[in-house]
């Protein structure tokens, strides 16, 4: 809980639980390769923004060695209905146009 303006007290842990990381906790770092990782990280910093805009956020879990990025919606985005569409529309065409090496986007 956190003081603001006008003396009432908010609940700052609302974000938190929202975006899936109850108790501050950071994600798992991804697997893989450590400069795809990057690449890929690059990639997702660009539509990101969307995302949080919604409540939601997608996180990095693995990149394999035979082009295969596992990713996972996080927040509103792990139940929003749209998030098979946000796939396909956003996250697999932006990877594979940035990543010439990316074969496969599966997000679970």
């Amino acid at each position: 809980m956190v003081r603001v303006h006008g003396g009432g007290v908010a609940d700052i842990g609302f974000l938190a639980r929202i975006l899936g990381r109850e108790g501050g906790a950071e994600p798992p770092a991804p697997e893989g390769d450590p400069v795809r990782i990057a690449e890929v990280e690059g990639v997702l910093a660009g539509v990101r923004p969307l995302l949080l805009a919604d409540g939601g956020d997608v996180q990095l879990v693995e990149v394999t060695g035979d082009g295969r990025v596992r990713l996972r919606f996080v927040g509103a985005c792990e139940r929003c209905y749209q998030s098979p569409l946000t796939t396909q529309a956003v996250l697999d065409p932006r990877l594979r146009e940035a990543l010439a090496w990316v074969r496969e986007v599966v997000v679970r």
